[in-house]
């Protein structure tokens, strides 16, 4: 009995060690190139590492701030995934309509967030931060200059047209829009019902507005 107690020990043991070091990137390199070697692999050791992922510590946020051409103290603004997640939690049993939109416009502002972190990590290590202080202050004169790359991209173009849509859905006529990107932290686990927990919230895009009449930047 003991014995086979420690075959067993040593067989659960070596499979999770060969876990571990498929995943090490130089270990899995070698295995990756030869598809019919991964394949073989992925038969006898495949796993769902997702399951081992930590959870999200923030929620998204996309807001389009309307403001009044002639009045500029008119100002409206929409919160787009909380009031979808409102939506899709009171019309839970027909909601797929709501959860495919959910889901495409994550899709179009989480790149956009995506491309901003990894050119100014490569901004940074081109050392244009060096002279200034506030860290903070460098990533806004770095997205100041990413702005009109950023305004080209087809997902930025797609996050306007469903601007325009709630635009016209509140009947805001003679309007300009501003598209802002964020992420507001999630509360811990044993906070999760309590109102009264402060989230902390970054904005990490901010566009020029947008006429929506015209369809033309305006700084």
């Amino acid at each position: 009995m003991r014995a086979i107690k420690y075959f067993l020990l040593i067989i659960f043991a070596f499979w999770w060690g060969l876990n571990f070091y498929f995943s090490f990137p130089k270990s899995s390199l070698p295995i990756l190139y030869a598809h019919n070697l991964c394949q073989k692999w992925d038969d006898i050791f495949f796993q769902r590492w997702g399951f081992f992922a930590p959870p999200p510590d923030f929620d998204n946020r996309l807001y389009y701030v309307y403001t009044n051409k002639k009045d500029t103290s008119d100002i409206f603004i929409y919160e787009v995934f909380e009031r979808l997640n409102k939506r899709k939690n009171q019309n839970y049993l027909f909601n797929d309509n709501l959860i495919n939109l959910d889901y495409i416009l994550h899709n179009l502002s989480s790149p956009i967030g995506d491309l901003l972190r990894e050119n100014f990590q490569i901004y940074k290590h081109q050392k244009f931060c060096d002279s200034i202080e506030d860290e903070n202050q460098c990533y806004q004169l770095f997205v100041n200059q990413m702005k009109s790359e950023i305004y080209q991209l087809a997902e930025m173009k797609t996050l306007l047209k469903h601007s325009k849509l709630i635009a016209h859905k509140q009947s805001l006529t003679n309007h300009k829009v501003r598209i802002i990107l964020g992420a507001k932290e999630l509360p811990k686990f044993y906070q999760r019902y309590k109102d009264s927990v402060i989230r902390e919230e970054n904005v990490f895009f901010s566009s020029d507005y947008y006429n929506l009449n015209s369809s033309i930047w305006e700084k």
